[in-house]
C-alpha cells in the first residue's frame, strides 16, 4: 500500500470518526436500543422480530464496557469504519486504481444511509459489515477458489443468517452468480457446498428455536407486510436516490449497469476481470428482484453500496485515465471536483441522517433543503422522521411512570407489574426496572409477549399498571380501571404521540387469557 493511499484511508476515517464523535448521545436512546437492552438480559437463540447474533454482542459489549451510549454504539460505528475499508478493497478487486479506491471509501463514509443505520445499535449496523465482507469473500472465491475461502464466505452467510435473515438474498444470488457466468465450472467443485454447509450449520439452532416457539417470527413477518410497512415502487425507487446521495447516483447507477451489461471494452478488461464482473451483476439483480417482489424497504439493501459505488468508482477513474490524452491538468481537476461534489453534499445530507442538529433546527434545515426521509411504516410522523421520533420522549415517560408508582401505598407496589403496550414502550421502562426505579415490565408485543406476565415483588401480580393502551380495550378485561396520566410527545411518531397512563386491578378473567387475547406479534 502506497502512502498516498494510505493517508487518503486515514482521513476518511478520521473523518467518520469525528462525525460519530459529534452525534453519539444528542437526542438519547433509540426504542430498538431499549428493546435489545432487554432481549441482551434474556438470552436465548432466537427472538420474535430478530435472529440472536446482534443480541449476543450487545450483551458482550454491556458486560463489558456497560450499557452507556458510547458503549453500545461504538458497536455500530465500528461497523461503518470496517465498512468503509471494504468497499475500498472491493474497489481494488474489481481492478481500480488509487482515486478509485479513495473515492469509494469517501463515497460510503458519507453515504446518507450508512450514516443513518450506524447511528444507533441495532442489527442493521452488523447486517452491513456481514453483506459486505461476504461480497468481498464471494470474490476472493472466484478469483482464488480455495477452500479457505469457501470456507470463510460459508461463515459470513451463517452470521449473517443468525443476525438479519436478509442475507438470503446475496447468497441467492451468489449462486446465481455463479451459475449463469464462466465460473459455473466451480459448482463442480466441493467449495460452494462447503460454503452451504457451513452455513446451514451455524443457522441450525436458531432454526430449531423457531421451529419449538411454533415459527413467531413467520406470524411477525405476515403482519409486518399486511399491516405495518409501507411499500410504493417508485417511493422504493425515490429512496434508494435519496438514501445513497442524490449527487452520487449516476456513479452507482454506472456501477451497477457495468455489472448487468457487458463493459469489457468501456474498462479494458481481460476476460476473468469481465467475467467476475458478469458474476457480481447476478447478485446485484437477484437481491433488487427479491426486494422488490417482497416489498421490502429501501434501506434493506443498503449493504449494496459497498459493491455499486466502488464498481461505479472504477467506472469514472477508467474513464479519465482513458481520455488522459486531452490534459492532465483536465483530469486533475475533474478529480478534485469529484471529490469535492461528495464531500460538500455529504457535509450537507448528514443532519438529515445524524442527531448533528437541535430538534428545532433539524426541522428548519429540512424545509430548507426541501428533502424528506423516506416513509418505511404505515404511522404518521410528528415534527421528526421515524428514525429520530424513536430517541424522544423517554425521559418524560420514565419519571412519570417512576412518579405513579412511587405514589402508590407500599404493600401495593410490591403487588404491581408494569404492561406497556410495544416493545419501545416496554424496554425504556425494563431498562428502569433493571436499575430498581421500577417493578417487572411487560408487554404483548413481540419477544416480550414470550416472556409471559411479569411477577410482581410479591409474587402474582394483582394491579397493573397499563403504559400506552386506552381505558377502552382494557374495560372487557378488568372491572377497575383509573386513569392516571397523558403524555405528549410532540417529536414522535403519531401511535406515540399521545401516551396514556393506566392503573388497572380485579381481572374479569384469567390473567392468561387476558395475555393471551393482548399478544400481537408486528
Amino acid at each position: 500500500m502506497n502512502s498516498r493511499l494510505l493517508l487518503g484511508g486515514s482521513l476518511i476515517l478520521i473523518l467518520r470518526l469525528i462525525l460519530f464523535l459529534l452525534s453519539f448521545a444528542d437526542y438519547g436512546y433509540f426504542l430498538d436500543e431499549y428493546y435489545y437492552l432487554s432481549c441482551s438480559f434474556r438470552p436465548d437463540l432466537g427472538y420474535v422480530d430478530h435472529p440472536p447474533l446482534s443480541i449476543w454482542i450487545l450483551r458482550m459489549q454491556v458486560e463489558t464496557f456497560g450499557d452507556s451510549l458510547l458503549s453500545i454504539r461504538t458497536v455500530p460505528f465500528l461497523a461503518a469504519e470496517i465498512s468503509i475499508v471494504i468497499a475500498g478493497i472491493i474497489a481494488h478487486r474489481l481492478g481500480g486504481n488509487d482515486s478509485s479506491i479513495l473515492f469509494s471509501m469517501l463515497s460510503v463514509a458519507l453515504c446518507p444511509v450508512l450514516l443513518g443505520l450506524t447511528k444507533f445499535y441495532s442489527m442493521n449496523s452488523l447486517d452491513l459489515l456481514l453483506w459486505g465482507s461476504a461480497i468481498l469473500y464471494f470474490i476472493a472465491c472466484l478469483q482464488k477458489p480455495e477452500l479457505k475461502n469457501w470456507s470463510i464466505l460459508g461463515i459470513l452467510l451463517g452470521l449473517g443468517l443468525i443476525n438479519k435473515y436478509g442475507i438470503l438474498m446475496p447468497g441467492a444470488g451468489f449462486f446465481l452468480g455463479l451459475l449463469f457466468s464462466r465460473f459455473r465450472r466451480l459448482l463442480l467443485r466441493p467449495g460452494p457446498y462447503l460454503t452451504g454447509f457451513i452455513a446451514c450449520l451455524i443457522f441450525l439452532p436458531h432454526l430449531y428455536w423457531q421451529y419449538s416457539h411454533e415459527w413467531p417470527t413467520l406470524e411477525f413477518m405476515q403482519n409486518a407486510t399486511l399491516h405495518k410497512n409501507y411499500f410504493q415502487p417508485l417511493s422504493f425507487l425515490g429512496g434508494l436516490i435519496l438514501e445513497w446521495n442524490p449527487l452520487l447516483m449516476p456513479v452507482w447507477l454506472g456501477g451497477l449497469l457495468c455489472l448487468l451489461l457487458p463493459a469489457q471494452r468501456l474498462l479494458e478488461q481481460k476476460p476473468e476481470q469481465a467475467n467476475l464482473w458478469k458474476s457480481l451483476g447476478w447478485v446485484s439483480l437477484t437481491v433488487f428482484f427479491i426486494s422488490i417482489l417482497g416489498k421490502g424497504k429501501s434501506y434493506y439493501i443498503a449493504p449494496l453500496v459497498v459493491l455499486f459505488i466502488p464498481a461505479g468508482s472504477v467506472v469514472l477513474f477508467s474513464s479519465l485515465e482513458r481520455i488522459r490524452s486531452h490534459s492532465f491538468f483536465s483530469i486533475r481537476m475533474v478529480r478534485l471536483l469529484s471529490f469535492s461534489v461528495v464531500l460538500i453534499s455529504g457535509a450537507m445530507l448528514a443532519p438529515l441522517s445524524l442527531p448533528l442538529l437541535s430538534a428545532g433546527d433539524y426541522v428548519s434545515y429540512e424545509k430548507f433543503l426541501g428533502l424528506q426521509p423516506p416513509k418505511f411504516e404505515n404511522h404518521n410522523r410528528g415534527t421528526m422522521p421515524q428514525h429520530f421520533a424513536g430517541m424522544f420522549g423517554w425521559g418524560n415517560l420514565q419519571s412519570e411512570v417512576h412518579r405513579i408508582y412511587r405514589k402508590l401505598p407500599e404493600r401495593q407496589q410490591t403487588e404491581t407489574v408494569i404492561i406497556a403496550r410495544n416493545y419501545g414502550l416496554a424496554g425504556a421502562l425494563d431498562y428502569q426496572s433493571r436499575m430498581g426505579k421500577l417493578p417487572p415490565v411487560g408487554s404483548p408485543h413481540n419477544s416480550f409477549h414470550l416472556w409471559g406476565i411479569p411477577r410482581a415483588a410479591s409474587g402474582q401480580p394483582k394491579h397493573y399498571l397499563f403504559i400506552g393502551f386506552s381505558a377502552q380495550e382494557l374495560q372487557p378485561y378488568f372491572a377497575v380501571i383509573e386513569q392516571e396520566a397523558m403524555i405528549h410527545c410532540e417529536q414522535c411518531m403519531e401511535y406515540r404521540r399521545d401516551t396514556e397512563i393506566i392503573l388497572a386491578s380485579q381481572p374479569r378473567k384469567n390473567p392468561t387469557k387476558i395475555w393471551s387475547k393482548l399478544k400481537f406479534f408486528i
